[in-house]
């Protein structure tokens, strides 16, 4: 047994005792109580707070990503209803009830977590909900007692207690996916391995080795990445434990290799066999490559991802667009970046700076440092107390300087609300708790105060660098975290400044105890060892997958890093915990003065406790597990049995309509353009997963469309300065209600809680009628889709609209709503009609007019299209004059009539007006409209005014009706 493990699990079942073991029986009670009463009150919390969590959000919890729990659910029903045969047991990702619609299969990891869904739908649990629910308390629960009773086993039953408490409390990193039936396995496979890592050196080897086989071979079916880690973690942990005993831990390893070489041998045989060897290679290449390579924003990037989308879509295969980062995923600096961004941020920097103080302290009390503390009187400081002091005093000033200084303490760049951020004042106060913290901390150590000459000089050179790294640290932190999660530290603002600080002096002092081998908590060297073999399978998994690390894990907050973070929770709670004891008990003391120092020694525990817990309310209020609330809707009508599209994953939506959903991130930004070929809506077909994609036209038609904003912690840091992204500002739903020709969405389902996280819209798909392009008239807009022509007889004019009519959808044409309009700002309706034939105007007609066309099927009406400007009656016509090289005035009835007139004087011919265009302008002096012949509108402006028929008050129209239309009292918008 190692030396300081008291707490046990007993063995059973127990041997019958007699009369005569009275006293043995009352000792294993009590062992048995020790070990199962923590852990009963454990379950009993566990069933409580994930009963409440599931409960809450109605059985369909969802905070940052729960997107798994509905796939593994698709997967599982998938393997039900259509077999193996097709997909040759790959996991189908077709998210559809039709069999037309499957296989399209996830070639990258193994089934095995589908494999648990599968019996769970066909032992009957066939929703979401049913599932969930018992994955938590199978799963989940089983996966927490595997932790305490690893925990137990190497370090006691109070430090499994504090560690589980502290695990199931964590809300974002641990707790939402032990209600993800995906990956509530995790903590299963990793204490399980451990402990039969453990369990092999004991009687039963043979047994913990095929339940260490067992456990690795569905590992590495399970999540590659997590393979890695918990496979290498074990590994190593094997060969610190059994490194005397090499035939044991070759046994382990071979074990292990050969678990996971039958699953990779699974995997491999399943992809050949759907793609085929060629295939196959080339998919392995270009998946490790593409993930893990810095080429997300780049030209080759871009490249690669459409080369790959082709390549994946027609063979059926599940293709993400994820090309790992653009900076170098394994450089060092990126590495510690991310870790403090995503694994220590989120804790705030201030709670990540007492975490890291404390666990870097207690790890340097367990390194085997020469000397210890001598427990005797000294005559005299003599030089090595005086070096001993001082090098103690120093690093405790520059440490205490640092804290009381620099705002980064709290994870602020500005020094706002500090209370010394006068240096002179902060380096006195440094002086004196230091000298103070100095002579306490060689008083715990050697009974004697000031007796600096009795501590181990090792010991004072580890605390003294100690301390230097900590200024170092505490400078330097503000600039190590991710300044998009910035904000993020005011989650912490409710602790004053000064109580930061005091608890910052508190806790330094305690790690220094800690090395100075004044105080020793947690003597087990297991618990290094876990921490130590922890950290080496991180590196060595980032090293081999940076990319799926990163982006399937850390930023994501999926659970890895946190069995070693909340570990290094735990043991600060237990070193909290011990010191406030020792001080309780502190030799000495008065009776009366005892409670009191219980009571002060408390308050870093409490302060410590309160800060875990409430940040644990601050992010459930902000990232509630009801994120997707919309989902307990889907399941009644009209939603039920309905198709949609979602910019998300789909897997929620389908698993909860019954019908098939697919991700399209285009049709939300509601652009709509009219092309040639008709009205075109934005789409984005890379991720419709079903085999019958390019057979059903029906999925280019989906009745809904679902917007959803999942929360992440970027979103959070946002909203924590004010500003919000969220569906209300997406393009489709900023149109729906708008009265406009197309699209006609509809908002029927909205976020109730004004955070506008997610909306749901109903789907138009009926195509309005519309004008195809025509040949204009020279100088006309190349998008003319109205053409006009205007005869003259003795009594009329008649004006002959002309236009081709349009539609995408199979309907009967309706007669087109034709409109005569004159125009300007007050342009008003002349004449309309719902057939064909001409507008029929007087001859004393006179003015600047326009013909719309609306073209109509039987249900719906396009949008109305325009003509040209052109004018009726007698004008005034500016063109170019060939005498004078200027212009000249016409009054004519038309421009042709205008030329014409022109021409006969010898003052223009046709060459004279080539490349230019005819402009309307307002005609100050007879108050309806000119035509200006000019190059551009600022010359026919200029040709004008200088002919003195324009100014620039009187405005303009432009190629277009833009301008102003002087009212005369023959003016059709005039007349009473």
């Amino acid at each position: 047994m190692e030396p300081g493990v008291i707490d046990r699990a007993p063995s059973f079942p127990p041997t019958a005792p007699s009369d005569a073991d009275d006293v043995t029986i009352s000792a294993r009670r009590k062992a048995r109580w020790k070990y199962f009463g923590p852990l009963l009150g454990i379950a009993l919390l566990y069933v409580v707070a994930y009963g409440w969590l599931l409960a809450s959000s109605s059985f369909l919890p969802y905070v940052t990503d729960n997107n798994e729990s509905f796939s593994a659910f698709f997967h599982g029903s998938n393997m039900f209803r259509f077999g193996i045969a097709g997909s040759f047991g790959l996991t189908d990702e077709s998210f559809s009830p039709d069999a037309a619609a499957h296989p399209y299969v996830y070639t990258h990891g193994g089934n095995f977590p589908r494999v648990y869904t599968f019996l769970l739908y066909a032992l009957g649990a066939r929703s979401v909900q049913a599932q969930i629910l018992i994955a938590a308390f199978t799963i989940g629960a089983a996966g927490m007692f595997l932790m305490y009773a690893y925990f137990s086993k190497v370090a006691g039953a109070i430090f499994a207690t504090v560690a589980a408490l502290v695990f199931g409390s964590d809300y974002l990193f641990f707790a939402q996916w032990q209600v993800n039936s995906y990956r509530v396995w995790h903590a299963l496979f990793l204490f399980g391995a451990l402990l039969c890592v453990h369990g092999i050196g004991g009687k039963r080897r043979r047994l913990y080795l095929v339940l260490l086989f067992v456990l690795e071979a569905c590992l590495v079916y399970f999540d590659l990445t997590f393979a890695v880690f918990v496979s290498v973690f074990a590994a190593v942990y094997g060969a610190v434990m059994y490194w005397r005993r090499p035939r044991l831990l070759v046994s382990a390893w071979a074990v292990q290799f050969a678990g996971g070489a039958i699953s990779i041998a699974l995997l491999v045989g399943q992809s050949i066999a759907y793609l085929g060897w060629p295939t196959f290679s080339f998919d392995l290449a270009q998946t490790y490559g593409s993930r893990n390579a810095a080429l997300a924003g780049t030209g080759a990037g871009d490249k690669l991802i459409a080369q790959l989308q082709d390549f994946y879509a027609s063979h059926h295969v599940v293709f993400w667009h994820q090309l790992g980062s653009n900076v170098p995923l394994r450089d060092p600096g990126y590495f510690v970046a991310e870790q403090f961004g995503w694994t220590l941020q989120p804790l705030t920097p201030f709670f990540s700076l007492l975490l890291l103080v404390v666990c870097l302290g207690w790890l340097i009390s367990r390194a085997p440092l020469v000397g210890v503390p001598e427990r005797r009187s000294q005559t005299g400081i003599g030089a090595r107390g005086v070096l001993n002091g001082a090098a103690l005093v120093v690093g405790l000033v520059v440490a205490y300087f640092a804290v009381l200084l620099d705002a980064s303490l709290l994870g602020s760049r500005a020094a706002d609300g500090l209370q010394f951020a006068n240096v002179p004042v902060a380096f006195l106060v440094a002086l004196a708790a230091a000298c103070a913290a100095g002579a306490c901390l060689t008083r715990a150590a050697t009974h004697r105060w000031l007796d600096f000459a009795a501590l181990s000089p090792v010991c004072v050179m580890a605390a003294t660098g100690f301390l230097l790294l900590t200024a170092l640290f505490i400078r330097t932190s503000a600039s190590m975290y991710n300044p998009d999660l910035q904000p993020l530290v005011s989650l912490g603002n409710w602790l004053p400044t000064w109580v930061a600080q005091a608890m910052g002096l508190v806790v330094v002092g305690l790690a220094v105890a800690l090395v100075l081998r004044a105080m020793t908590v947690l003597e087990h060297t297991r618990l290094v060892a876990y921490l130590m073999c922890g950290a080496l399978a991180y590196v060595v998994c980032y090293a081999v997958l940076p990319g799926y690390v990163v982006s399937d894990y850390l930023e994501r907050l999926a659970p890895l890093a946190v069995y070693l973070r909340d570990v290094a929770i735990a043991i600060t709670v237990l070193v909290l915990g011990s010191a406030a004891i020792r001080v309780s008990r502190l030799a000495g003391a008065p009776r009366g003065v005892r409670p009191l120092l219980a009571l002060g020694a408390a308050v870093p525990l409490v302060l410590f406790g309160a800060y875990w817990l409430n940040l644990q309310r601050e992010y459930l209020g902000l990232l509630p597990p009801t994120t997707y609330a919309f989902l307990s809707q889907l399941s009644q009508p009209p939603f039920q049995g309905a198709s949609f599209a979602t910019n998300v994953y789909p897997a929620p939506v389908a698993a909860q309509t019954g019908q098939w959903a697919y991700t399209d991130q285009s049709l939300g930004r509601g652009e709509v353009n009219l092309t040639d070929g008709g009205y075109m809506v934005a789409r984005d077909y890379d991720y419709l997963w079903v085999a019958d994609a390019s057979s059903n036209p029906a999925y280019a038609k989906p009745d809904y469309f679902v917007c959803a904003t999942p929360l992440n912690l970027k979103i959070v840091a946002d909203r924590l300065t004010g500003t919000r992204f969220d569906c209300s500002r997406l393009g489709l739903v900023t149109l729906a209600g708008k009265d406009q020709v197309f699209p006609h969405e509809r908002v029927v389902a909205t976020d109730p809680t004004g955070r506008n996280g997610w909306q749901i819209l109903r789907l138009d798909w009926t195509y309005p009628a519309y004008l195809a392009r025509v040949q204009g008239l020279p100088g006309q807009a190349d998008d003319t889709r109205v053409r006009v022509s205007v005869n003259r007889d003795d009594a009329t004019w008649v004006v002959q609209p002309d236009y081709e009519w349009r539609q995408q959808e199979d309907l009967p044409q309706a007669p087109a709503r034709l409109r005569l309009y004159a125009t300007g700002l007050d342009e008003c309706l002349i004449a309309e009609t719902n057939d064909a034939s001409s507008f029929v105007l007087p001859i004393s007609f006179s003015n600047l007019v326009r013909v719309s066309v609306t073209p109509r099927t039987s249900n719906t009406a396009g949008a109305e299209y325009f003509s040209e400007p052109f004018v009726i009656g007698e004008a005034t016509y500016i063109l170019p004059d060939i005498r004078t090289g200027g212009a000249q005035q016409i009054t004519a009835t038309s421009l042709e009539e205008a030329e014409q007139h022109a021409r006969d004087a010898g003052t223009w011919t046709p060459e004279a007006s080539t490349g230019l265009k005819t402009y309307a302008l307002p005609d100050i002096v007879t108050g309806t409209a000119q035509q200006v012949q000019a190059r551009s509108l600022d010359d026919a402006e200029a040709l004008a005014q200088t002919a003195g028929t324009w100014t620039p008050q009187a405005g303009t129209y432009g190629t277009v009706s833009t301008g102003v239309t002087l009212s005369s009292p023959d003016h059709p918008c005039s007349r009473g």
